[in-house]
């Protein structure tokens, strides 16, 4: 009996499941545009719930490509994001980081929340299903930072709510007041119409009345006093919400000075965490940057990578600290000659994460101790000099590297087609260069790159 009802159960199932995925199908092959990777997105997923890992992957990799062709960062981000969770399924884990950090980079671009946090989350899997605890640990603490600045949204949203509500009751009870006022002078004025009329006759009754009035002001009286008291709490609400507006602009949308700032005290944090009490990391970076920023109102946030500042430089002088014990001294300066560096958004995304993945690699494979980060414009073009204490790049110095290949860093740069370029020095060359001409970017239509 039970052998024939699991029969029964998994027969339903699989019916279910084709009938979905062939009116899917039905579906992403009839659509067009954006409505097309949609459609493709969710067929994959389908696939994935079917258990149908081979079709999966297939449809997950034309979702990337519809995707790319129809320009949405939004459906691009999720159909990286999904084609990356299947591959981490099927153990295709070096196209499966791929895709997620593709997701990733888009997610993050276009302040993407939800799709940003799936990400971080896709990628704590993968290198936990990979048995690299370092990695995933990252992507856990990223997805909790991001969780813990989303709740405090949400606080900021109860704030104001109970704001509008107290200003409600508030408004209710100027109301109140003003009523009781206006029934006290009514009361007031039959009183001493009454009095005018009756005279003595009406003594006993005048008492009474003069009783009723004393009750009126004492009760419009507690009234003032209790709205006064509501008002100071109301006031009390306002300047923690306004605080608590200044700390989140100051982690969500944080400026150069921030940055930095948030940067040391996590590298202070985990100096203090591991009893490494004797390391000393210099602030020339933080100097720089405000020497920058004083010799020119147009420098802003944009100018300084965003990805190094908030990753890179936290995670590569850990890396240091961990890798050379408690008597490293780093020193990591970026200096920019005084420009707005208003470069397109793509080439911004990719010259940016690959200034950050250089700098972790130099650290981490380099052995370097210093390294200068240097920013200069040549006419229309845009030049990033990278130059280090560390191993050059003679021979097999940086190969076999674990999660960092020139092939990977190449292909990135490719990306802007053709409008980017880099130099290494030979022989052991200890300098970097990432060259960029601002020009619009080719069509991408029918070329996506998927790992």
């Amino acid at each position: 009996m039970r052998c024939c009802l699991l029969i029964l159960l998994i027969t339903l199932t699989t019916q279910v499941f084709g009938q979905d995925i062939t009116a899917l199908k039905a579906e992403a092959e009839a659509a067009t545009g954006v409505a097309k990777a949609q459609k493709y997105t969710e067929l994959a997923k389908a696939y994935q719930a079917a258990g149908n890992w081979v079709q999966a992957e297939i449809t997950g990799r034309k979702a990337v490509q519809f995707s790319v062709q129809n320009n949405d960062p939004s459906t691009t981000t999720v159909a990286y994001t999904t084609l990356g969770t299947i591959l981490t399924r099927i153990g295709k884990y070096a196209p499966a980081d791929y895709n997620l950090k593709q997701g990733l980079a888009i997610a993050e671009r276009e302040n993407n929340i939800e799709t940003t946090l799936e990400s971080y989350k896709a990628l704590a899997f993968l290198n936990k299903t990979r048995r690299r605890a370092g990695l995933e640990l990252k992507y856990e603490r990223l997805y909790k930072a991001m969780e813990d600045s989303i709740a405090q949204v949400a606080n900021q949203k109860a704030i104001i709510d109970l704001e509008a509500q107290n200003k409600a009751d508030a408004e209710t009870r100027t109301e109140q007041v003003a009523a009781a006022e206006a029934a006290a002078k009514a009361a007031k004025t039959k009183m001493i119409s009454f009095l005018s009329i009756a005279g003595l006759i009406v003594a006993a009754s005048l008492a009474a009345i003069f009783l009723t009035f004393g009750f009126f002001q004492r009760k419009l009286s507690k009234q003032k006093k209790e709205n006064k008291a509501q008002q100071q709490r109301f006031s009390k609400i306002v300047k923690a919400q306004e605080m608590d507006k200044i700390s989140s602009a100051t982690l969500l949308h944080s400026g150069v000075e921030n940055a930095l700032d948030e940067a040391q005290k996590r590298l202070n944090g985990f100096v203090e965490e591991n009893g490494l009490q004797d390391v000393e990391v210099t602030s020339s970076i933080l100097d720089q940057i405000k020497q920058a920023k004083d010799s020119s109102a147009e420098l802003g946030f944009a100018l300084v990578p965003k990805v190094l500042l908030e990753k890179g430089l936290a995670q590569a002088l850990q890396e240091l600290v961990k890798r050379k014990g408690k008597s490293t001294t780093a020193e990591v300066s970026f200096r920019s000659t005084p420009l707005n560096f208003n470069l397109h958004q793509e080439t911004q995304t990719i010259v940016y994460r690959a200034v950050h993945d250089i700098l972790t690699l130099l650290v981490d494979q380099g052995k370097a101790d210093f390294i200068d980060v240097s920013a200069q414009q040549e006419g229309s073009e845009y030049i990033f000099h990278l130059k280090h204490n560390g191993l050059g790049w003679e021979e097999d110095a940086l190969v076999e590297l674990d999660d960092f290949h020139w092939e990977s860093l190449l292909s990135k740069m490719n990306f802007l087609k053709g409008k980017a370029e880099m130099i290494k020095n030979e022989p052991r060359g200890n300098e970097f260069f990432i060259k960029v001409a601002e020009q619009k970017l080719v069509d991408t239509e029918n070329e996506a790159v998927v790992g």
